[in-house]
């Protein structure tokens, strides 16, 4: 009960801030509007039910993300989201909050605070991710009830290093689980053009049926004019299928386009609760194509081409067009 009316109450702070009533100093908003249609193909791949899915599908989605932030003190600002979204295809919102095609809520709020030394501290309902490609974890591309955290995440720089450390507990309304994450995530540049870096971290399960699991990984970054290029492995302690990796190039010729692709594989217990940023079980390609209209449009081409690392007859690919608004 405690946790719903905290919830309520700043829900309804974030409705009376955005009117002007709540707080003197300015709301500020930003946001985006997306709509993509994406074609899926499988070949031998079982939901969750055990059936077999179609050999192919197509649908659409659009998507609707509204951000406010205001000041309410010295170096502390308020911040909430509201997103929404309409799929066919591809939902990125969860059955735990709603069922259908749709959903809509206020699904991240909290503070933020900057100290002296310019660190920066996020504690409230908010997405994460872990390891420098997100190859252990990320809730970043989700929206809607019950697909966040609560906890705090800190940000900063130590002399040459750049820090991360995040200390969250899920919220999953459905399967009950409120498991608990911890990461320290580490960076440098030991040379111009170089950057180097590495991530522990530790995922507890709630479910005591469930081991928990410690990860590391490292990760390399290097960028050679208009091409970057990236690396990341990473290992958890699960006795089986604990090895992960993703590696990449991206080249934009000027300031509009940009074109990217990356390899990966990642085995079925690397990551943590098949939250990684990839296909956790999966391997293949990504190969995608940015187009930048203006300052706030950006057309988005992609492709996936994976197969199944256990299994290989296990195939998918999937082709996605998106058009992207900012505001």
């Amino acid at each position: 009960m405690k946790k719903k009316a905290l919830t309520a109450a700043l829900a309804a702070a974030f409705v009376l801030t955005t009117a002007g009533s709540v707080f003197a100093a300015p709301v500020e908003l930003d946001g985006k509007f997306e709509y993509q249609y994406r074609y899926n193909t499988w070949d031998n791949v079982k939901d969750g039910f055990g059936n077999l899915l179609p050999d192919n599908e197509d649908g659409f989605k659009s998507t609707f993300i509204l951000n406010a932030t205001t000041n309410i003190g010295k170096n502390v600002d308020f911040f909430a989201r509201f997103a929404a979204q309409y799929a066919t295809i591809g939902k990125d919102f969860s059955d735990d909050a709603t069922s259908g095609k749709s959903t809509a809520a206020i699904d991240q709020f909290g503070f933020t605070f900057k100290d002296s030394n310019g660190f920066s501290y996020k504690l409230g309902r908010q997405d994460a991710s872990v390891g420098s490609t997100a190859i252990f974890y990320s809730t970043s591309p989700y929206l809607g009830k019950y697909m966040f955290a609560d906890g705090i995440t800190v940000t900063g720089k130590s002399g040459i290093t750049d820090l991360k450390v995040i200390a969250l507990k899920e919220d999953r309304k459905a399967s009950d689980d409120e498991n608990k994450l911890f990461a320290l995530s580490a960076s440098y540049s030991p040379a111009q053009n170089w950057t180097l870096g590495g991530t522990l971290a530790k995922y507890n399960y709630k479910n005591a049926s469930k081991e928990d699991t410690n990860h590391w990984a490292v990760n390399a970054g290097y960028d050679q004019g208009k091409a970057s290029y990236f690396a990341e492995y990473g290992k958890s302690s699960a006795d089986n299928d604990n090895s992960a990796y993703g590696l990449g190039v991206s080249y934009s010729p000027n300031a509009k386009n940009t074109f990217y692709a990356i390899n990966y594989k990642i085995e079925e217990n690397a990551d943590m609760n098949d939250w990684t940023d990839y296909e956790s079980g999966w391997k293949g390609m990504y190969y995608g194509y940015n187009y930048k209209y203006n300052k706030d449009t950006t057309v988005k081409l992609f492709l996936r081409d994976m197969k199944g690392v256990a299994d290989s007859s296990k195939k998918n690919t999937s082709f996605r067009s998106t058009v992207s608004v900012k505001f």
